[in-house]
C-alpha cells in the first residue's frame, strides 16, 4: 500500500488543521460537523440521536490497488449537566472510492449516527474524531435538550435550524410539512448561525400529544421571530391537524433585508378537549446575508476595514450594486489560505469573529462596534486575560495580550456594567 501523493495531499491535510486566521491567531477548522437532536420514539420515551457528517477531504487516503481507502472512529459520550457519563459509544466507518480528486471533496461525506434513550435534562454530546493512519484527534461538543414532552399533554421538539434554496418570489414566512426538509438541497446547520446569499432559514420542529385516537387531531401552531430587544419581527399561525405521535413542520422566510445579529424563534403548540398547550425556542445569528451588500453595505465595509487595507477594499467599494456579490467574492478568494480547496479559512475564521463579537460583546451597541469587539475581531482570542480592580472608583481593568504579535490592550468599566472601553494600546 502507498499514501497517497505526500508532497501534495499531506501538506494540504496539515494545513487544514493548523490554518491561521487574520494575524496569525488561533486555529480555525471545522474537521467534521456534529449534530445532536432530541425526539420521541415509537414507545414514547425520549430519545436522542448523535449524527456526524465527516468529508471526503479531511480523511486520510490509502491507495489499494486501484482504489483509494480511509477509515475512522468516532467516541461518542454522553454527559449529563453535571459532567456525569451518562452514554457512551464508538462508531466506525470505511470509504473507498476510485479516483484521486474524490479523497480531496469536501462534497463527499461519510456520516455516521446513533441514538440513546435518555430522560428528560439537558445533556452534553461529546465526540471525538480519530482518523487512521495518522495522529489526528479532533474533539468536538455539542449541547441538546431532552423535553419533558407530554408532561402538559402536547409536547414540542427543540427546534432545529435549517438551510433551503432561497424563494425570490416570496418574501412572506410560511408553514410547510414535514416532507419539505427531505429535499435533496436542504441543509441542516450545525451551529444556529445563518450565511448566504442564495439560501433562507428553515426552523424544524416535531409536534407531539399525549393521546394517538386514530383519526386527525386539531392543533394550532403559531411562531415568531424577535430580537435580542424583544421586539417582534414575523409572526404566523396556522391551524393544523396531527397524529400526535411526531409530526414534522418547518417554519421558511426570507432574512434578505435583515440586520445581521441575534435572534429569537419561538413556537408554540395548542391543542383543544381539553385545552393544553406549549412552547419551544431556538436562538439564532444571521452572519452575513443579502442585507450586507445592499442595506447594511457601509456597515459591512466598516468590518472588513478592520482586518483590510482601502486598497484591498477598492474592489468592492467601487462595485455596483449588482457586482457587490461577485467583488465580494474576489476579495475573499484573494485572502483564502488554501485556494487550492473548496473551503476558504480566512471567511470561515473572519465569520466566527464577527459572531462571537455579536454573541459576547453586544450591549447598546452591536458587538462588533465595540472596542473589545473590534480588537477581537482584528486579532482573535488573546493569548492571556487579566483583571484588576479600581481602588479608587470601584471600577475593574480589563488586560487582553497578544503575545505572538506583541500586543496589549488594556480596557476599563468604569461602572462595573460590562462596558469596556479601550483606554490604552502597548505595541512596537
Amino acid at each position: 500500500m502507498m499514501i497517497r501523493v505526500m508532497s501534495r495531499a499531506c501538506f494540504f491535510a496539515v494545513l487544514a488543521v493548523l490554518v491561521m486566521g487574520q494575524g496569525g491567531k488561533r486555529p480555525f477548522y471545522r474537521g467534521f460537523s456534529l449534530f445532536a437532536h432530541s425526539y420521541m420514539g415509537d414507545d414514547r420515551r425520549p430519545l436522542i440521536k448523535v449524527s456526524a457528517i465527516i468529508p471526503y477531504s479531511n480523511m486520510v487516503f490509502l491507495k489499494k490497488n486501484d482504489l483509494y481507502e480511509a477509515s475512522y472512529e468516532l467516541y461518542v459520550k454522553i454527559l449529563d449537566s453535571k459532567g456525569k457519563l451518562i452514554e457512551s459509544a464508538v462508531l466506525r466507518d470505511r470509504v473507498e472510492v476510485g479516483s484521486y480528486e474524490e479523497t480531496s471533496s469536501r462534497k463527499k461525506t461519510s456520516k455516521v449516527a446513533k441514538t440513546f434513550q435518555l430522560d428528560p435534562g439537558d445533556y452534553t454530546a461529546e465526540a471525538l474524531l480519530a482518523i487512521k493512519n495518522t495522529q489526528l484527534r479532533i474533539p468536538k461538543s455539542v449541547g441538546v435538550e431532552v423535553p419533558d414532552y407530554l408532561s402538559s399533554g402536547v409536547g414540542l421538539s427543540p427546534p432545529r435550524l435549517f438551510t433551503v434554496p432561497r424563494q425570490a418570489s416570496s418574501l412572506a414566512a410560511a408553514l410547510e410539512g414535514g416532507d419539505f426538509l427531505k429535499g435533496e438541497e436542504v441543509e441542516e446547520k450545525e451551529q444556529t448561525t445563518f450565511f448566504g446569499f442564495e439560501r433562507q432559514p428553515a426552523f424544524g420542529f416535531e409536534v407531539y400529544a399525549e393521546e394517538r385516537a386514530g383519526k386527525p387531531i386539531p392543533c394550532r401552531l403559531s411562531y415568531e421571530v424577535v430580537d435580542r430587544s424583544k421586539r417582534q419581527l414575523l409572526y404566523g399561525k396556522r391551524k393544523v391537524q396531527i397524529s400526535g405521535a411526531g409530526d414534522a413542520f418547518a417554519v421558511t422566510f426570507s432574512v434578505d433585508e435583515w440586520e445581521p445579529g441575534a435572534y429569537i424563534f419561538n413556537v408554540r403548540a395548542a391543542l383543544e378537549n381539553p385545552p393544553r398547550e406549549t412552547t419551544s425556542s431556538l436562538r439564532f445569528t444571521i452572519e452575513f446575508n443579502r442585507a450586507m451588500l445592499g442595506k447594511y453595505f457601509d456597515q459591512t465595509m466598516e468590518i472588513l476595514a478592520l482586518i483590510a487595507s482601502s486598497e484591498e477594499l477598492e474592489g468592492l467599494k467601487n462595485a455596483s450594486f449588482e457586482d457587490r456579490p461577485r467583488a465580494w467574492s474576489e476579495f475573499w478568494r484573494m485572502r483564502d489560505p488554501t485556494p487550492n480547496t473548496e473551503a476558504n479559512e480566512a471567511l470561515e475564521e473572519h465569520l466566527r469573529r464577527v459572531r462571537y463579537a455579536t454573541t459576547h460583546f453586544s450591549s447598546l451597541d452591536s458587538g462588533w462596534k465595540t472596542d473589545r469587539g473590534q480588537v477581537y475581531i482584528k486579532y482573535g482570542e488573546p493569548d492571556q486575560i487579566d483583571t484588576s480592580t479600581d481602588p479608587y472608583l470601584q471600577g475593574e481593568y480589563l488586560i487582553w495580550r497578544y503575545f505572538s504579535n506583541n500586543l496589549v490592550f488594556v480596557f476599563y468599566d468604569r461602572f462595573g456594567l460590562g462596558d469596556y472601553r479601550l483606554i490604552q494600546t502597548s505595541m512596537p
